[in-house]
């Protein structure tokens, strides 16, 4: 885990040092090809593990919970920010 946090680290920095080279933004162009084959491999291993296609109600169903209750914890909180932002911006006219 930490290793991908310190290489995005690296890339960040790298691509702020080297924004003003006229090359570096042909990167944006490759990483959607690179990020849809990723994909595409990621899908072929998920495919060939046959425990997984199995058990791909049981899987499907908690993403599903996951998803929900995540979309619910989102709205929560920003109806909450949007209530509190409501009421300083009350406090201070």
């Amino acid at each position: 885990m930490f290793r991908i946090i310190i290489v995005l680290i690296i890339g960040i920095a790298l691509g702020y040092a080297l924004r003003r080279m006229p090359h570096i933004y042909k990167v944006e162009t490759s990483a959607h090809y690179t990020i849809c084959a990723l994909l595409f491999v990621f899908g072929l291993g998920l495919g060939s593990n046959e425990a997984l296609i199995h058990n791909i109600g049981f899987y499907g169903l908690e993403a599903v919970v996951v998803a929900l209750l995540g979309m619910a914890g989102s709205y929560g909180a920003a109806r909450l920010f949007n209530h509190l932002m409501q009421k300083k911006t009350e406090d201070e006219a």
